[in-house]
């Protein structure tokens, strides 16, 4: 009993501080909580008027939809752009010096 009260006062602080996040459930909280922040703040923006520099910036909402569109487009284009760069797995092939089974001989004969 004394041996666990020890191993739970010596717990480090971040484990203390974000101990919470190895639970089971923990992905779906952040979840949550992030979706309702966002929710909260594209609600709040219909209460109040906004002095923008261009009209489309006055519009409720705005900043949260171009935001979403943006990020959207940043995904897409990534996956796009993946297609042009992607390689092979073993793309340096035996000259690579973390490829499985070089030693420093391969590679001093290579030279």
């Amino acid at each position: 009993m004394k041996k666990d009260k020890e191993i739970e006062s010596s717990t480090s602080l971040g484990n203390q501080i974000f101990g919470w996040l190895e639970k089971e459930n923990s992905t779906s909280k952040i979840i949550y909580l992030l979706t309702a922040i966002c929710l909260l703040l594209f609600v709040s923006d219909w209460f109040y008027h906004r002095h923008g520099h261009f009209h489309i910036e006055e519009i409720p909402g705005f900043f949260s939809i171009f935001g979403f569109v943006m990020f959207s487009i940043i995904i897409f284009g990534a996956k796009a752009l993946r297609f042009f760069i992607k390689r092979e797995e073993n793309y340096y092939g035996a000259k690579a010096i973390d490829s499985e089974g070089t030693t420093e001989e391969k590679i001093n004969k290579d030279e």
